[in-house]
């Protein structure tokens, strides 16, 4: 089983991007069908056997996207 931060550190920078334009969808109509961000969160809860309704990971999961961004915005631009 892996870790939250195992989890969230194999996930590739095309996948995070396409995570984040399913966020925005989602944000936008209040709901989404068969996506990364849905595939993504349905692949860490059979990791954790966990029970809970999709969104709330698909939820945790665009705002580890956001976090990936940021910090490599930052990093590109030297700020610490």
């Amino acid at each position: 089983m892996k870790t939250w931060v195992e989890f969230v550190a194999s996930i590739s920078k095309e996948e995070w991007v396409e995570m984040i334009g399913d966020t925005e969808k989602f944000s936008k109509d209040g709901f989404i069908g068969e996506c990364c961000l849905r595939q993504t969160a349905q692949n860490w809860m059979d990791n954790i056997y966990a029970t809970e309704h999709v969104t709330m990971w698909m939820r945790e999961l665009s705002f580890e996207a956001y976090k990936y961004f940021a910090y490599l915005y930052l990093k590109e631009h030297n700020v610490s």
